[in-house]
């Protein structure tokens, strides 16, 4: 194996085959994206499909990996921070993905940063996924704003930090970072871990009036937390999709209930969760505002 370290991973099903594929962020090398053939093997796919290198082609200190349908297409698409511009990178469909870290504005406000653990997530609620991004110099104690990138649905991202909170105009040294409802009122809240300072937690106040759904897998035929079940979510005639996984960001790890932002629906027209085992489950005209417990049928 070439020099250089692994420094983040996440695992998700990102061509649609019901078998978990895993991809690996290293430090001054090519970053791995592993597909998982038929739970019998894994090939190494980073290159050809377009995400082993920075778009200038560069092998980047990359850190956290981070999946989510961000553009509401149906298919699972994948965010790395490093310490240059980051990595947003568009699944096509087709077994590829595109590079869209600058066209989507993340690459311009991401420039001066140093990023460590990062994540998606629907920060307000509006039905979808945004992005956390905690910063911090790599080789000394100097302290770096974070960030988070607000959707727009327009194919575009915007860096909303200065509008959420005095916090984002702290410089901390930033490293882990997760997001959980700790204080189950119905937005994800977020807990940063810093180098040489104390860690710090940000209540979520969550203002916008915005409905939302939160759904913990119980695995029977499949693992008992449902790891690797596809979650598709419809209001509006909207579908929000996100996968159950182990971790996400750099050394963290999420709220194991997957949060979903309904905008002002006032109902969820239907759920639909695909399980490791192969099973389908659906239901349908479930009351927003809810954590809800779904099974996993015997």
């Amino acid at each position: 194996m070439p020099e250089g370290r692994m420094m983040g991973v996440g695992a998700a099903d990102y061509d649609g085959d019901g078998f978990m594929d895993i991809y690996v962020a290293n430090d001054a090398m090519a970053n791995y994206l592993h597909r998982n053939v038929a739970g019998r093997r894994f090939e190494e796919l980073g290159l050809l499909t377009g995400v082993a290198y920075s778009e200038g082609g560069e092998e980047t200190s990359s850190m956290a990996v981070s999946f989510a349908d961000y553009d509401l297409d149906g298919n699972i698409d994948l965010f790395v921070s490093d310490i240059h511009f980051s990595a947003l990178y568009h699944n096509t469909g087709e077994g590829v993905f595109m590079d869209v870290t600058v066209p989507t504005g993340i690459a311009m406000a991401s420039g001066q940063y140093d990023g460590w653990g990062a994540t998606f997530f629907d920060y307000d609620r509006d039905g979808d996924a945004d992005i956390l991004k905690v910063n911090g110099d790599m080789n000394h104690l100097f302290g770096q704003e974070d960030q988070i990138f607000e959707n727009r649905l327009n194919q575009t991202f915007a860096d909303v930090s200065t509008e959420l909170g005095s916090y984002f105009a702290r410089e901390l040294v930033g490293r882990g970072a997760c997001v959980g409802d700790y204080d189950n009122d119905g937005d994800l809240d977020v807990f940063v871990v810093n180098l040489g300072g104390p860690a710090v937690l940000l209540r979520n106040e969550g203002l916008d009036g915005n409905s939302w759904i939160q759904i913990l897998l119980v695995g029977t035929q499949s693992n008992r937390d449902g790891i690797g079940a596809r979650v598709s979510v419809t209001t509006d005639g909207r579908t929000q999709t996100l996968q159950k996984q182990s971790a996400s960001g750099y050394l963290s790890q999420n709220d194991p209930r997957l949060h979903f932002g309904l905008g002002k629906s006032p109902v969820v027209t239907r759920i639909d969760v695909d399980w490791p085992s192969g099973r389908r489950q659906t239901l349908e005209q479930v009351a927003p505002n809810q954590s809800l417990t779904i099974s996993e049928p015997e």
